[in-house]
């Protein structure tokens, strides 16, 4: 069952992926806003797949030391490397405050900010492991959705007048809460046996959502709306399907290659495709 899961999850952070690529290159064409409407299920989407797929590994134990490392040769190392050498390549001012900077707050060309919010999940994953069993209870679910959203409203405000003003709170995990523990949930259950009654809450209030953002928009909704019926629809989907459906070895490769196309590509358009086509 867990290899089942992984390769359908593979499926998913490669199209989690496709979508992050799409919505920074649809800065360069001329209907940007129009197209990240539709994309903005990425992030947290990754971060739903994190959050499920450490409960899945870690289900029975976790050797902190071992965990730990992991966490600094396959994420924090890499992270830092691709910092220090486009540092380097772009002949920006190299000390140690300004990488420390850009590790913290993930500050390079403003996008990196999802590497920091990982990494704090992942160092909370231990912690949140302890909590598990309360997750499942319906108050603390809706409780951890509306600390998410409160997060959410907490960095709206400090990031006026533009977007990227306040790295610190662009950079802080809070607002994406909801789908680490969501994913953490989820890992408890047999994906195979989801059934529409399980989510038709979930489908109720995105239904009525929609009302609220035909007559008002706002971002809120493709935050914490939006991305969730499309993960419940990814989910559907495999349930109707089966596992078999979603080994496609391309994407299953994007997937797996995430970390590395996530880190590399940011750079590609913003450093060096963006100054030709601006």
């Amino acid at each position: 069952m867990r290899h089942k899961r992984l390769v359908f999850f593979d499926f998913l952070k490669g199209v989690a992926i496709l979508a992050v690529i799409a919505v920074h290159a649809a800065d360069f064409t001329p209907h940007a806003s129009i197209l990240k409407v539709f994309l903005w299920f990425a992030l947290p989407l990754f971060i739903f797949e994190s959050g499920y797929l450490l409960s899945i590994r870690h289900d029975n134990d976790l050797d902190l030391k071992e965990y730990l490392k992991h966490i600094l040769s396959r994420i924090f190392v890499i992270y830092l490397f691709f910092v220090i050498m486009f540092r380097l390549i772009l002949g920006q001012e190299f000390t140690a405050k300004e990488i420390f900077l850009d590790v913290i707050f993930g500050r390079t060309s403003g996008n990196y900010y999802f590497i920091p919010i990982i990494l704090q999940f992942y160092l909370l994953y231990p912690l949140l492991r302890k909590f598990k069993k309360y997750f499942k209870n319906y108050f603390v679910f809706n409780l951890l959705y509306l600390i998410g959203f409160l997060f959410y409203l907490l960095d709206s405000l400090l990031q006026k007048p533009e977007w990227n003003s306040n790295p610190f709170s662009l950079a802080f995990f809070g607002r994406f809460f909801f789908y680490f523990c969501f994913g953490m949930i989820l890992a408890e259950y047999d994906i195979n046996k989801i059934r529409w009654k399980h989510t038709i809450g979930t489908v109720v209030i995105f239904g009525i959502s929609m009302i609220f953002f035909r007559y008002y928009g706002g971002s809120w909704y493709l935050t914490y709306l939006y991305p969730l019926i499309i993960l419940l629809l990814f989910l559907k989907i495999h349930n109707f399907f089966g596992d078999r459906k979603f080994k496609i070895p391309i994407i299953n490769h994007i997937g797996k290659l995430s970390l590395i196309i996530y880190l590399v590509h940011i750079r590609l358009l913003y450093d060096f495709i963006a100054p030709y086509v601006a």
